[in-house]
């Protein structure tokens, strides 16, 4: 090892200082973009589309006349004032609806009104992007500092210079 001039170090700080930028888009831009666009695309289409499977599951297990309402991935069936559906019927139509894939609920509602849940899946949704994006950004941020910036010894070695070991 090179004797050490004690009046010249090297300082590896600078190597650090251009990360901010990409942690702040992993951090917050990429997770907000990505529930705007979610909220934009998928708001009301999902509903119809689980409502339409739904309707369809129902007509061939010879149930109809039950109206189907979602709110979320959550179902609420009623059955309107002059139907001849029985309870039992209606039971059976829940059941019909519970095994549809993508529905988390069914529940029986007499004034078709919903459960209330749909918005609280979007915000769980918005959640598991922001931790995913959080994720990928530490990952993405560790594999920038890892492979882009200079190693310590490359920077002792150009510099003829012992580092402080701040890398």
């Amino acid at each position: 090892m090179s004797e050490r001039d004690p009046e010249s170090s090297s300082d590896t700080r600078f190597a650090y200082r251009n990360l901010g930028l990409a942690w702040l888009m992993a951090v917050l831009v990429v997770p907000l973009a990505l529930a705007a666009v979610l909220a934009v695309v998928r708001g009301d289409k999902f509903e119809d589309n689980l409502r339409d499977r739904s309707l369809a599951a129902l007509s061939s297990a010879g149930l109809s006349g039950v109206e189907v309402v979602f709110d979320g991935r959550d179902a609420a069936l009623s059955a309107p004032e002059d139907s001849v559906l029985t309870p039992a019927e209606l039971d059976r139509a829940r059941g019909v609806v519970a095994d549809v894939d993508g529905v988390r609920a069914a529940d029986l509602d007499s004034d078709g009104s919903g459960t209330g849940t749909g918005l609280g899946w979007l915000i769980g949704q918005f959640w598991l992007l922001l931790l995913l994006s959080f994720l990928a950004g530490s990952v993405l941020t560790w594999l920038t500092a890892r492979f882009v910036l200079p190693n310590e010894d490359v920077l002792e070695a150009d510099t003829g210079l012992v580092s402080e070991g701040l890398l």
